[in-house]
């Protein structure tokens, strides 16, 4: 039977790193949009924009989470579990594309 392996303890501090940097880029692009909005009434567009694309990063955070995870897997060589990231991904994936 095959053991099961752990994670590397870098892939934690590597997802940390990466969420807060995706989070953090995620609420100054909302709060900037927010704030031309509020600003200059003129510049709808653009704030609205930055809004849009602030929170698509944060909607977005789970599945970098989930590809962070399948590279991660992939390393330790766990097929088992990539397998099942691919499987969720590809489900994520379908519901974008078909709604």
């Amino acid at each position: 039977m095959n053991e099961r392996r752990e994670l590397p303890t870098r892939y934690g501090h590597v997802e940390r790193s990466v969420l807060r940097a995706i989070t953090a880029l995620s609420l100054a692009l909302t709060i900037a949009g927010l704030a031309i909005d509020l600003a200059r009434e003129g510049e709808q567009a653009s704030a609205r924009t930055l809004v849009r694309v602030g929170v698509g990063l944060m909607l977005a955070t789970p599945l970098v989470r989930l590809l962070l995870l399948g590279v991660a897997y992939v390393g330790i060589r766990d097929w088992l579990y990539t397998a099942l990231v691919a499987l969720v991904a590809a489900v994520i994936a379908s519901g974008f594309l078909f709604g």
